[in-house]
């Protein structure tokens, strides 16, 4: 646990049975009241990692509100748990959504089961729901959640954090900006190491085209401290976006090529094995090939959306063809 700003401490929560080692929450503490930002799994461990923190630096869950950028159970797995009498836990309107989901029996799930049929990945190949970390991790029955709209605005610890737009890794993650200091919690959206994947909502949005929109949105803001929910603070953010935008390019062109030079339809599944040696794809574990396929499929479906190919539904499967 480290203060990053005043009033501001980063926390460590470590992982097991997740493909990430653990996640960095941060606590803005009050005089009065707190603000977490982020959870973490749904698991005994990471609720004893978490209330043992927050308790050397003497808060109670009665005072501390509870915030979570977007629904992956790495994030918001926690969130029933740490419900209290005196405490709200919050979530963009749109992304309670589907933490409310959760609620729900797993077969109700539509945007768990459509994203499996639509990448065509097959029946044998496909990760169970069961096996699958959202089925593992999620929060379970939350009261009383409280729902926020983009622009509201939170006082915590001197800070007065305003909600924003930074979907794409998810269909409604938010960020937390402090325009004052220049601070932007920014959830997923953009990491110091690794890459956010791109998971396909739904096939009338463009989400690769959205979250580029967001990445742009970060240098736009002139964001000063950037705060990661994995890993450590982003230095040279111009640097890091356009790594980033750089990467996005070459992944886009490359899906591209693959499309243009099949001989029939593609589907995500077919598109994400070619990107790899068949050996390694094969490699993948059912749940890390999920997130793989969804990934790309936000990429065919960006081609679809912006012309450059055609997309037909057959069956719940998306078959990409170019166009001629």
């Amino acid at each position: 646990m480290v203060e990053v700003q005043k009033n501001i401490f980063r926390l460590d929560i470590t992982f097991t049975g997740h493909s990430l080692s653990g996640i960095n929450p941060y606590l803005i503490k009050g005089e009065d009241r707190s603000l977490l930002i982020e959870t973490a799994l749904n698991t005994d461990a990471c609720e004893e990692q978490m209330l043992a923190q927050l308790k050397l630096l003497g808060v109670g869950l009665e005072q501390t509100d509870v915030i979570t950028s977007h629904m992956h159970v790495d994030h918001c797995g926690l969130l029933a748990r740490l419900k209290r009498n005196g405490n709200q836990i919050f979530a963009q309107r749109d992304n309670a959504v589907y933490i409310e989901n959760y609620q729900k029996p797993v077969s109700e799930w539509g945007w768990l089961k459509e994203n499996i049929r639509w990448t065509g990945t097959p029946p044998q190949a496909a990760v169970s729901l069961p096996e699958h970390v959202a089925v593992k991790f999620h929060p379970g029955v939350i009261t009383g959640l409280s729902k926020l709209d983009l622009g509201d605005r939170l006082s915590y610890g001197g800070y007065q954090l305003q909600v924003i737009d930074l979907a794409g890794h998810t269909a409604a993650q938010i960020g937390l900006w402090e325009q004052e200091q220049k601070i932007l919690f920014c959830g997923d959206h953009l990491l110091s190491q690794s890459n956010p994947n791109i998971t396909t909502w739904n096939l009338e949005a463009d989400f690769l085209e959205i979250y580029k929109a967001n990445l742009y949105k970060v240098m736009e803001l002139e964001v000063k401290h950037l705060y990661p929910a994995h890993g450590r603070e982003i230095e040279d953010i111009p640097r890091r976006v356009n790594q980033y935008l750089e990467k996005l390019e070459n992944k886009q062109n490359k899906i591209e090529r693959i499309l243009q030079e099949s001989e029939g339809e593609v589907t995500a599944c077919l598109a994400a094995g070619l990107m790899y040696s068949k050996e390694k794809f094969d490699q993948l574990s059912p749940a890390i090939r999920w997130f793989v396929c969804s990934d790309v499929l936000a990429y065919l479906q960006h081609l679809a959306l912006s012309g450059k190919a055609k997309c037909e539904l057959k069956e719940g499967i998306c078959y990409y063809n170019r166009m001629k």
